[in-house]
């Protein structure tokens, strides 16, 4: 019965096949008009071929971990200026500020960590407040970028922040000001965004399609 030889990762570039039958060695191959064939050889001979088989394999190891396979085109180049790997340092360095953030917090009285947590909540409105600005400056509507940020602190939180304290909020009252102004001013900057600049710029793509 034929006895396979260690089934291993082989260099696509080696032809041959080691094989062991009833303690005899033998060497299989294709010739050049791709006949196989399958020789037998003295255990010397096959422990050379079996040490030049590891020493393929320990540099095909070597090449997987230490060598790009990747292949190099204009997107993946751009796409490693703009999104650059991390490098193990960095996240370390960054676990370890999170977690010192996240104790200190944790270590805060009471009322401290619940007007901290008044005074973000909300903030995911903000992206609506900066999609809409960033809208605006990008087409040249540079007033109505101006307008929605002076509107959201000069206009709302201010006032807010000397009129809810006297709603008997108390110094609540001042962290409640930001959210409110953050869901007011940033759906107020995208709302108005969408209907000046969206629907314009969708107007006049179907006039040039036309």
């Amino acid at each position: 019965m034929l006895e396979k030889h260690p089934n291993r990762k082989k260099d696509k570039y080696n032809p041959y096949t080691l094989t062991i039958t009833e303690g005899h060695y033998y060497l299989s191959f294709k010739d050049g008009r791709g006949k196989q064939q399958n020789i037998e050889i003295d255990e010397m001979l096959y422990q050379t071929f079996d040490r030049f088989e590891l020493e393929d394999i320990s540099h095909l190891n070597r090449v997987s971990r230490h060598i790009e396979h990747s292949e190099l085109t204009d997107e993946t180049l751009n796409d490693r200026a703009f999104y650059k790997a991390e490098r193990i340092e960095d996240i370390v360095s960054e676990s370890i500020e999170y977690e010192q953030l996240h104790r200190a917090v944790s270590e805060l009285p009471e009322v401290q960590r619940r007007r901290l947590k008044l005074y973000f909540f909300g903030f995911f409105f903000m992206a609506f407040q900066f999609t809409g600005q960033s809208a605006f400056t990008a087409l040249g509507y540079s007033r109505q970028a101006i307008f929605f940020s002076l509107l959201r602190k000069a206009v709302i939180v201010a006032p807010l922040t000397m009129i809810l304290p006297r709603l008997g909020m108390g110094v609540d009252g001042v962290f409640w000001a930001e959210p409110i102004s953050n869901c007011i001013g940033g759906l107020a900057c995208f709302i108005t965004m969408y209907f000046v600049l969206y629907r314009k710029l969708k107007r006049e793509n179907v006039q040039g399609t036309e």
